[in-house]
């Protein structure tokens, strides 16, 4: 789940980065004020968060096994 995390987060910024220079040649198209624009930065936002959550319950889990491993060698 963590990998799908990620690469939707990169497939999301490349869109919008592409948005972004396609709005730069022509801002008359106005790519920001699009209803997908804004659905596309409302998902990037909640997938970068959930991907920073996964990252950190996993980090934290595996500082947990660590310890506990030490603990039991000693």
């Amino acid at each position: 789940m963590k990998k799908l995390y990620i690469h939707v987060s990169f497939i999301l910024a490349g869109f919008i980065g592409t948005l972004v220079i396609l709005d730069g040649f022509n801002p008359a198209m106005g790519f920001y004020r699009s209803e997908v624009t804004q659905i596309a930065i409302i998902a990037l936002c909640v997938i970068t968060i959930a991907n920073s959550v996964v990252y950190t319950i996993h980090r934290y889990i595996k500082r947990k096994n660590r310890r506990s491993k030490t603990k039991k060698g000693e």
